[in-house]
Parts: C-alpha cells; structure tokens; sequence
C-alpha cells in the first residue's frame, strides 16, 4: 500500500495525537482528583482507585478486539467512533451522582479509549514512510507528554474552582472536534489506501482473554474475603492462560498471534512496555495522596507538582525517536530509559514529610525522561519489524501490555499501600488519615514503592536481551 505524502502524514499524526492526548490528559486529570473524589463519595482509597482500574481493565481485555476489528473493517472508522464513544462517557461521568454511575461511565470511556488506543499507532504504520516512523511516534509521544503535563494543571485549576465533575468535561470539545476533522479527511483517504483483512475472529481466545483479566484484577485487587479463595482465583488464572494458549495456537486468526510472540524483537518489547507503565502507574497513584496528606499541599499546587513529570517527555520524546531512526536499534536506547526511570524511582523512595517542591519535581521529571527514552524506540522496534497485516493487532498488543502494566501498577499499588497502612494503623483508612500516622502513611508508600523499582530492574535486564 502507498504510504501517504509526507505533508499528509503529518495532519494525519496530528490527529491520531489529539486521540493520545484526550486519553492521557484524561488519565491525569483524574488522578489529581482521586482524594476529591473519596471525599465526594464517602469511599476509601480501595474503593476509589475503582475509577482507575475499570478504566484500565476495560481497556486492556478489550484492546485485542479492537485491534482485529479494525483489520477486519476499517482502522479509521474504529478510531474515529472510538472518539465519539470516549466523549459520551465522560459527559456521563460528569453528571453522575452515585459511585456506582461513575464507574459504569468510566467503563464506557474505556471503551472509546481502546479503539483508540488499538488502531492509532496501526494507521501511521500506514499513512508514515518507514524512515520517519521512529519520528513520528516521537511526534505521538510529545501529545502524550502534552496530555500528561497539561493534565494535572487543568484538573488543579478545576478543582480550585469547581468540583471534581468538571475534571471530566475537559477533552469533550476536542474530542468533537477531532471526530469531525477524521470523518472528513482521515476516514475517506484510508478507505481509498487501506487493505482490509476479513479473517474469522477468535472468539474463543477473546473472552478466554476477557476471563482472565478479571480474574487477574480481583486478585490483584485484594477483595477476595478469604485466602483459600485466592488460591482458587490463582488457580484458575493458571488455567485460563493454560486454554487460552491452546486455544490460540490452532485458531485461524488468533488474537496473539503466536509466530510473532515467539521472536525475541516482539516479546522484549512487549513485555517492557507493560513492565515500565506498571511502575510509572504505581507512581502515578501514590504521589497525589502523598502530597494532599504528607505535605498539605492544594490541589493547584498538586497539579502543577504532578506536571513534573511530564515536563521532560516533551523534550526527549523526540530527540528518543530520532536516535532510533539514526540508529535502528532499541536495544540501547531503550535500555537506557529503563535504567535512568529506576534511578528516579530510588530517589522517590527517599521522599518524607519534609521534602521539598522541587525535591519532588526534580524526581518526577527524571522519571518521565526515562519513560521519554524507553517509550518510542521501543514500539517503533516491535512495529517497523511485522508485516502491514499484523500492524492493527500488533498495535493492540502494544496498547495491551502497556495498559496491563496500568492496570496492576494500579491494583498493586491501592492494595499494597491499603493492607501496610492498615496493618499499622490498626484497620484505620486514609480517609480518616492524621498527622499521627504519618510514619505509617511513608513506611506504606516506601514498600509500594519498592515494587516498582524491583519491577524497572527487571525490565532492564529484559530489554538488553532483545538483541541488535
């Protein structure tokens, strides 16, 4: 298939980059409002982390289906309804008044999120020339850096102002607007250009898939009532995986395509990918709590904190994707951006009740320049190597592992975080939290903290294996 002209291309990325930066921007908005949110509803920190991981559980076992149907009937018409879908579930987050409302919303949110998220990358495979790929994605990664930088002041701004509701309301206009420019231009030029692959779907690996996050997610979540019940959810995880495996390698177009996932390129890649958004989300989710309760801080002051991060991945997004294209290699640059994330996670477990501003901003801008170093030359490496038909799934696999890698960050670090702090206070919750347990509120988050850095170290050594 003819790639399109190089000015094309580009008004293409911009729009693939405003479906990025909507589901980013989203994601830390929300997580500066979580504490408003507990407040709002009454709930604990294990409930409230809810908003978050249906959001990421929805997205991650439904992703691999998007990425198939967009093969099968169109990459644009997937992206550009999972736009509209996206909007329409955060219009009804906004206007939700029970807690129950808003986490069915967030699921439908996930929804357009996913079919976003699963035919983005797969489209500039398509529309980008092959030399510029690994520029491209950077391009992508400045509208990640963008959503996750711009996120944290809005919603601060917002919450200063107003309440939690009109954190949701942000990205519908440019959602809007982007449906419509994509209906117009993208959607009639892929028709003309895209390949379309009308295979039998997997449905059988699809909810064998499905059954397994959940499950996944309820062990990680830690609400099982009883032990034994936990053995029991990990049994089934095991054989769940067991049939899913099976049940993939005799399918005709199996989901996870295994001839892929058995080259060394495609795994290491995949399997860092989830690994460094695993602990970037640990992260992500203690920092807001820490400085609402350690530090005292306000929710403007904690917005523009949470901007820290976000801050170095405009500038080393790009000049990450342009090694990679000079170069060709991940193996090294990505490798690099694993190492230098977990410096800065070690530097965070150093955080008490006396650090400073810049003592946190300092080490959440180390830690999106890694994120920055590792992110684009390592999905470049996976996509520029498979062939134009697995482009839609492999970009789904991606999506999938980073958002696996969210979702237990998230699980992990709510329900780490909940069982130390409640162990040391006897049963106490964060919501009724006072200075009094501010020994116990570090201890918790030091030791959560401490997965995420055994969680990089390991993700380096995975990522040097991947080979030249």
């Amino acid at each position: 298939m003819d790639k399109a002209p190089l000015t094309k291309s580009r008004f293409y990325a911009l729009l693939i980059a405003c479906g990025v930066l909507l589901s980013t921007m989203d994601s830390s908005m929300v997580n500066v409002a979580l504490p408003e949110i507990m407040r709002s509803f009454e709930v604990g920190i294990g409930e409230v982390k809810l908003v978050v991981l249906i959001y990421l559980m929805v997205i991650t076992f439904s992703l691999v289906f998007w990425g198939r149907i967009g093969d099968e009937f169109g990459k644009g018409r997937v992206y550009i309804t999972g736009m509209v879908v996206f909007a329409c579930g955060a219009v009804v987050c906004a206007v939700s008044t029970l807690f129950s409302l808003l986490i069915i919303a967030r699921a439908v949110q996930a929804v357009g999120a996913a079919m976003m998220m699963a035919t983005g990358p797969a489209i500039l495979k398509f529309v980008s020339p092959r030399e510029h790929l690994g520029k491209t994605l950077g391009f992508v990664g400045v509208a990640t850096s963008c959503g996750l930088m711009t996120g944290p002041l809005i919603s601060g701004f917002i919450l200063s102002v107003t309440s939690w509701r009109g954190v949701f309301l942000v990205p519908v206009p440019l959602a809007a607007m982007a449906a419509l420019l994509g209906s117009l231009y993208l959607l009639p030029d892929l028709r003309k250009r895209e390949e379309l692959h009308h295979q039998k779907f997997d449905w059988q690996g699809g909810l064998l898939w499905v059954g397994f996050v959940v499950a996944f997610v309820l062990l990680a979540n830690g609400t099982l009532p009883h032990w034994y019940f936990n053995i029991v959810m990990i049994l089934a995880i095991i054989f769940l995986l067991y049939l899913f495996f099976k049940v993939e390698k005799r399918a005709e177009a199996p989901i996870l395509p295994l001839v892929l996932v058995r080259r060394r390129y495609y795994w290491t890649g995949v399997a860092t990918a989830g690994i460094s958004f695993g602990a970037l989300f640990i992260v992500l989710i203690l920092l807001p709590f820490y400085l609402d309760y350690i530090l005292q801080y306000s929710p403007r002051r904690i917005g523009l904190v949470m901007m820290a991060l976000p801050v170095s991945l405009v500038v080393m997004s790009p000049m990450s994707g342009w090694l990679y294209d000079r170069l060709g290699s991940a193996r090294v640059i990505s490798t690099v951006g694993l190492l230098i994330s977990t410096v800065a996670v070690l530097c965070l477990l150093l955080l008490d009740g006396d650090s400073s501003f810049f003592g946190v901003c300092w080490r959440l801008t180390l830690l999106g320049a890694g994120q920055s170093v590792f992110l684009s030359p390592n999905s470049a490496s996976v996509l520029s190597k498979v062939q134009d038909s697995y482009a839609g799934i492999t970009s789904g696999i991606l999506a999938t592992a980073r958002n696996f890698g969210m979702l237990s960050g998230t699980a992990l670090a709510g329900t780490t975080f909940s069982l130390l702090y409640g162990r040391l206070t006897s049963g106490k919750s964060v919501l009724h939290f006072t200075h009094d347990y501010g020994d116990a509120f570090l201890f918790a988050q030091r030791s959560t903290l401490a997965i995420a850095l055994l969680l990089l170290f390991c993700g380096c050594l995975i990522s040097w294996s991947r080979g030249r």
